[in-house]
């Protein structure tokens, strides 16, 4: 990977990026959920040769980059009435939400989707959820406190 960030130069990717890369690779592969990490997955994906792992990487990269995102639901919740802060899953670490807007989103036609937010950093964070009902569950229960009568429907 030194030579991936020695060849982006001035346009390193900021370390957010490869959780939410990772998340992006589970859904792309149909992995349940992104543990496992991006480099086990492709491995796995390509039957453990390397060198098909490190070609599957840039071009999932490279959609991971240009994907479009379409926004499924969002709700707005009372920033003022409760701060949330959660501790990631996948690194452990503790952040708190800024944005009081929260969005489901969805980049492929199929039943998994993202939670988006903002980060106490400034950072657009996403989840990956394998269905909207797991969506819904999950921003319960980390703490984002929204009625579900809060959440208008988008698109499809």
């Amino acid at each position: 990977m030194d030579g991936f960030f020695y060849g982006c130069k001035s346009n390193v990717p900021h370390p957010y990026d490869f959780i939410d890369f990772q998340e992006w690779v589970a859904l792309r592969l149909g992995y349940f959920e992104s543990t496992s990490g991006y480099v086990n997955m492709i491995l796995k994906a390509e039957g453990g040769n390397e060198q098909k792992g490190l070609d599957r990487f840039f071009r999932l990269w490279h959609e991971f980059r240009k994907r479009r995102s379409r926004v499924i639901y969002e709700a707005v919740r009372d920033f003022q009435a409760n701060t949330v802060s959660q501790r990631r899953l996948d690194t452990g670490e503790i952040e708190e939400m800024e944005s009081n807007l929260i969005q489901i989103i969805k980049y492929t036609d199929g039943n998994a989707g993202f939670i988006k937010y903002v980060t106490g950093d400034g950072i657009i964070r996403e989840m990956y959820c394998q269905n909207l009902d797991e969506a819904f569950w999950v921003v319960n229960a980390f703490g984002f406190n929204i009625d579900t009568t809060a959440w208008k429907k988008i698109g499809d």
